[in-house]
């Protein structure tokens, strides 16, 4: 049986670390949260001096992790209805 809560996590702390790699940028991201459609933000600056006054913009966002063996070039990933209404009304998403 697969341990969600570490693949969850596993995922989270991917993303975390390649989020680390850019300058302007910087994520609130929460692990094994249960809070509706979204968990987290990623705050975009417009220098490397992360200061209020810098934002330029922020991103809400989901994170999802799966351990699969990938055979071809095509992916799939199931996401609720629900969860989609709430992504295009906050101005959309990007699945990775």
């Amino acid at each position: 049986m697969k341990n969600t809560k570490r693949i969850e996590e596993s995922a989270t702390t991917a993303l975390k670390s390649a989020l680390l790699k850019c300058p302007i940028l910087d994520a609130y991201i929460d692990s094994n949260d249960k809070t509706p459609s979204w968990d987290g933000t990623v705050f975009v600056y417009k220098s490397e001096d992360q200061k209020k006054e810098n934002i330029k913009g922020r991103v809400p966002i989901q994170v999802k992790g799966t351990e699969k063996i990938f055979v071809s070039d095509v992916a799939t990933f199931s996401c609720s209805t629900v969860d989609l209404r709430n992504y295009y009304h906050d101005g959309g998403c990007i699945f990775s």
